[in-house]
């Protein structure tokens, strides 16, 4: 974390990540787990992910009234996602796409305080795309 000023910090971070497959994702649970085949462990792969991000603090008072603000911006690219496939016998199957899914997002969040009240707002906007 970068202290800019005694208002604004800044912080950078970055990593790398891995995820084993699983059956257990928001798109089979949608069709409660129904004609779903077990993931085939001899040609499924860890879905593997590099990212980054950097967020902006602002806090300060206004007269009695606390007030912060923050903004995210974050990239993630996750190779050889595994997705929900329709099989020749009518059920569905899970395999690793060959490209990847490219994530750019912005996140805002404001907070506003006063003696033991708070209030947030929040926006959260992602632009996601499969090469």
């Amino acid at each position: 974390m970068f202290k800019i000023s005694p208002v604004l910090t800044a912080r950078l971070g970055g990593g790398l990540g891995y995820k084993t497959p699983t059956v257990f994702t928001e798109e089979a649970e949608r069709i409660q787990f129904q004609h779903i085949l077990p993931i085939n462990a001899a040609t499924a792969v860890n879905e593997r992910s590099v990212g980054g991000n950097i967020d902006l603090n602002y806090k300060t008072h206004i007269g009695r009234l606390g007030f912060s603000g923050n903004i995210l911006f974050f990239y993630t690219k996750l190779n050889k996602p595994l997705i929900l496939t329709d099989t020749s016998d009518g059920n569905k199957a899970f395999v690793n796409a060959n490209g990847h899914i490219d994530t750019r997002s912005l996140e805002t969040i404001l907070r506003f305080s006063y003696k033991g009240f708070k209030l947030f707002i929040g926006y959260t906007y992602g632009d996601v795309n499969s090469q």
